[in-house]
């Protein structure tokens, strides 16, 4: 249920059977090694390395960038080394938070959701890792214990504990990634997250004075944390 990276402190599921991971073996993907390795050594792994690192720098200059017009704060908050970094020391992998005009957190669930609706694959949450996650996000023992204390769970929703994330946001780059990748990832973002209209706390432009109607035109359950909808 939960665990800390700078000590041996960690919590089991009462249920010893559901302490084991679930899922199935990747047979397909595991029969498509052979090829996918003869495709990496075609192209060369230096290549890749230089493209998607260039790909992970762009994004995370321009999101480290992003500000709310009208406060002048940031919008967004980029984990990890600086995009000027070399990709001795950071990967393909860009990990962010989206802000509100006020400084707090959007959840990062939200994030991932809307993402996947536009057809972006996002990753949210605390990636299994949770030493980066105590290390990056700045979060203290006792931020920890807070966590716990709320139930916070992994794969659940609680993204946000008095004021503090639980999780972030990833993006990675591959081999096929394109620089358009990113910056249709920049549009989405700044579309639903960055404020344009003042006053307006969670990026989502709204007219007081003008009463909408509002029809559903369709209904998506995510029934698994980082997977599809089903429609």
């Amino acid at each position: 249920l939960a665990a800390r990276a700078d000590s041996h402190h960690r919590v089991f599921k009462e249920d010893p059977s559901e302490r084991f991971e679930d899922g199935t073996l990747p047979f397909i993907s595991i029969l498509s090694v052979q090829s996918g390795l003869n495709l990496l050594k075609s192209i060369g792994v230096p290549n890749i390395e230089s493209r998607t690192h260039s790909l992970r720098s762009y994004l995370s200059h321009r999101l480290s960038t992003l500000k709310h017009p009208h406060t002048g704060s940031p919008a967004c908050i980029v984990y990890g080394p600086p995009s000027s970094a070399p990709s001795s020391s950071v990967g393909s992998i860009c990990t962010f938070n989206m802000l509100r005009p006020a400084g707090g957190f959007v959840p990062y669930v939200q994030v991932e959701e809307l993402a996947a609706l536009e057809g972006l694959c996002l990753r949210a949450g605390a990636f299994c890792n949770p030493g980066a996650v105590q290390e990056w996000l700045g979060l203290s023992v006792e931020d920890l214990d807070m966590f716990a204390k709320e139930g916070k769970t992994c794969g659940d929703d609680k993204c946000v504990i008095g004021g503090k994330p639980t999780g972030a946001v990833r993006a990675s780059f591959g081999v096929s990634s394109r620089l358009r990748d990113a910056d249709r990832l920049i549009e989405f973002l700044v579309k639903h997250f960055v404020s344009r209209t003042e006053g307006c706390e969670d990026g989502v432009e709204q007219d007081e004075e003008e009463e909408r109607e509002v029809e559903v035109s369709g209904l998506r359950i995510f029934p698994i944390k980082s997977c599809g909808a089903q429609v």
